[in-house]
């Protein structure tokens, strides 16, 4: 029994092809295809195929880089990776717990590719691989002939130190000199390492700054507040007292969540120290704190104070970049954006010396620009720029700034209502601060409860809810008013309004005693968008004066809809909505005019402002949320009304379409009538356009009785 439509796939290497391939090619027997190496893009898409499911934005990397394209490597590398255990899958989104070359598989192929290779070829390999594996006195012997050659360059340095970290010895000038080149390189874990061993052996202030700051950006250390307890009282100048008082007390604040004890060390210095510029350090990471426990309105007061007649220096920088976001918070959008975008060019000229200084300004205002767009509306800017910082932070292997560049790209594509996209970056969020030990994890699951509550998925709404709850709190709450917006769309997808509006309402307290105007604006839409009275419409109306932006003002719109039930203010709304691409907001602001026409009587333009909603949502993620339901029965086609559009559409007169289904023409007029009254259209000249957007089953021809005896061939299917 044969098959004409089964055909054999049969891969070979280049160049390892049998010679009878050769004979088959040349007949054209078989059909020969060249696989080149595909571009990274397609490799992505083999990757996410091959795992069935969204994959963290590192590893994918990884794997792209990796496999460089071929087909064969990704395979051994992704079936290595995953029988390893190196590649998981956590909250729904594939990761990578370690590096791909540790995969046993990985090494089993290199060595099968090696077999066969003399012995002067293996040395030669050998001699390109920098001498691998190496006995740990060798390690030495390398360093010592590096070291006589004169060292230069930064490489060189980092090199000479790796060979003495691995191989014992190293002095601490060479350790923390290679530290400093790894914390430019932002390979934070040898920066850290390289640090400690220069702390060790010298007790030098700068390592044990530098390994606070190594720590503080590839996951922590428990040790970092007993080394900077250990060093403050050994620093002899204002300088150091300061740079290390900073560091006890950020570490003090954002991972033990100790704010008091982080307060007291800061306050004890600001009395010991007398010189202007490290007076001002330790005023900066005091307003710091302010705005990551999420007190907008004292973090801005002082951040102004510290500007003013401050020279351009690190304290200017993390104040500007401070201030940005508290204003961006705060609703002032337009000054955040044009601070944190003058910021932004001008960094390069702040004269900074230090490493670590160097280091704080490298993408901190881009995260602070990224937040301000979003918040003003500026929705394809905010993802853009928060996509670029990603994407240098995944090149540079830099976790912290993946982790808050994610956050801030799922909230700006929540708001445009890519709620798919949206909780892949929420969850990457989630995973990364996660690895990292940090509180931000705690942003990344609130945020997942946001996208999945406004798909309608309670189940894994819930499942971040409770994730969440198991988390302490800790002192970082800058972002807590989403986070307890996402607890609150858990409870709607669940069916729990009451809570929702609860939750919701206390969120809506929170930020506007912190000075969160901007967010308490995002907790009183959600009030609006589900439909809890007239207070959040009117409330929402108020903090107009105080909250610029076109998002705020799209929102207004849609509340002064809510308020005077008229259908034109609900569709300006929806045309706010999708100017700034808000299309979530924009159909339920649509489906809101529909159910107010149809209170009306406005069955026509009822039917219009429901198909435009179904046009804006079907780019929102599966969205389903309160707003989007439609009170009252949907007008329905009848099946003659369907058939009448379907032809019409098509461009046949009413006289053909009288012909084919065997009535007369002006009954076909009448149910084209009929049909234009219920698609919310004027004619035939939108017929055929709507019914591109919705399109209709196709109408199946007319079934004839076949007397003929029907018969079956052998091998046929049924």
């Amino acid at each position: 029994m044969g098959r004409e439509d089964i055909f054999i796939v049969l891969t070979v290497r280049a160049g390892e092809a049998d010679p009878a391939l050769g004979d088959l090619w040349r007949d054209e027997r078989i059909w020969r295809v060249q696989v080149d190496a595909l571009p990274d893009r397609d490799i992505s898409s083999l990757v996410r195929l091959a795992l069935g499911g969204p994959v963290d934005t590192a590893a994918l990397r990884a794997l792209v880089k990796g496999s460089d394209g071929n087909v064969l490597f990704l395979r051994d590398l992704l079936q290595g990776a995953i029988e390893s255990g190196i590649l998981v899958a956590d909250r729904g989104i594939w990761r990578l717990s370690g590096s791909l070359v540790k995969s046993p598989r990985l090494r089993d192929v290199i060595d099968n590719r090696l077999q066969g290779l003399s012995d002067p070829e293996r040395r030669v390999l050998e001699l390109v691989a920098l001498g691998e594996p190496l006995e740990l006195e060798l390690l030495s012997t390398f360093a010592d002939a590096a070291e006589t050659s004169g060292l230069e360059g930064n490489q060189q340095v980092l090199r000479i130190a790796v060979w003495r970290l691995d191989g014992g010895g190293g002095t601490p000038a060479i350790m923390l000199a290679a530290a400093r080149v790894a914390m430019l390189g932002e390979d934070f874990q040898l920066a850290a390492r390289l640090a400690r061993v220069a702390w060790e052996q010298g007790g030098v202030i700068d390592a044990a700054i530098l390994l606070a700051d190594a720590s503080d950006l590839s996951g922590g250390a428990e040790d970092v507040e007993a080394i900077l307890r250990r060093a403050y009282p050994i620093a002899t100048t204002d300088s150091d007292r300061s740079r290390i008082a900073v560091r006890l007390s950020s570490w003090l604040f954002v991972w033990l969540g100790r704010s008091d004890e982080a307060s007291k060390i800061l306050n004890t210095a600001e009395q010991e120290i007398i010189d202007p510029a490290s007076l001002a350090t330790i005023r900066v990471q005091q307003a710091d704190h302010l705005l990551l426990g999420g007190d907008v309105v004292r973090a801005t007061d002082l951040c102004r104070e510290i500007l003013e007649g401050q020279p351009k220096s690190f304290a200017y920088a993390q104040a500007s970049r401070d201030l940005g976001v508290a204003l961006a918070l705060a609703g002032k959008t337009t000054e955040a954006i044009r601070l944190t975008e003058t910021a932004l060019s001008a960094q390069r000229g702040l004269g900074l010396e230090g490493l670590e200084e160097q280091m704080a300004v490298a993408g901190i205002f881009l995260v602070a620009l990224a937040l301000a767009l979003g918040e003003a509306g500026r929705l394809n800017e905010s993802a853009t720029t928060a996509r670029l910082g990603h994407s240098a932070s995944v090149d540079r292997r830099n976790r912290d700034g993946q982790g808050w560049f994610a956050a801030i790209l799922g909230l700006a594509l929540l708001n445009e209502g890519q709620l798919v996209d949206s909780d892949s970056y929420f969850r990457e969020a989630a995973t990364v601060f996660q690895d990292l030990g940090h509180p931000a994890r705690r942003w990344g699951l609130g945020g997942m409860a946001l996208a999945a509550g406004q798909q309608g998925d309670a189940a894994r709404a819930g499942a971040a809810i409770r994730e969440l709850d198991d988390i302490p709190a800790g002192a970082v709450g800058m972002m807590n008013i989403h986070v307890e917006r996402g607890r609150a769309w858990a409870a709607i997808a669940a069916g729990d309004l009451p809570a929702a509006r609860s939750t919701l309402w206390s969120a809506v307290a929170l930020a506007e005693r912190w000075g969160q105007l901007s967010s308490a604006a995002a907790a009183l839409h959600d009030l609006v968008r589900i439909g809890a009275g007239p207070s959040a419409a009117r409330r929402l109306g108020e903090l107009a004066a105080s909250v610029d932006g076109d998002l705020m003002s799209a929102r207004v719109a849609h509340a002064s809809a809510v308020l005077t039930s008229e259908p034109e203010a609900a569709a300006e709304a929806s045309r706010a909505f999708e100017r700034i691409g808000a299309l979530l907001f924009a159909a339920e602001a649509a489906v809101l005019e529909q159910r107010l026409c149809l209170d009306r009587g406005l069955r026509r333009r009822a039917t219009a402002a429901g198909a435009r909603a179904e046009l804006l949502v079907r780019d929102c993620g599966g969205a389903r949320t309160p707003a989007l339901m439609v009170s009252g029965d949907r007008v329905k086609l009848s099946r003659r009304e369907r058939d009448v559009a379907l032809l019409a559409a098509e461009g046949l007169s009413s006289r053909e379409i009288a012909e084919r289904l065997f009535v007369s023409p002006r009954t076909i007029d009448n149910h084209l009538q009929s049909v234009y009254l219920k698609l919310g259209i004027t004619g035939r000249g939108e017929l055929a356009e709507h019914l591109a957007n919705f399109p209709l089953a196709p109408i199946p021809p007319p079934r004839r009785r076949d007397t003929r005896t029907p018969t079956v061939e052998a091998g046929s299917e049924q």
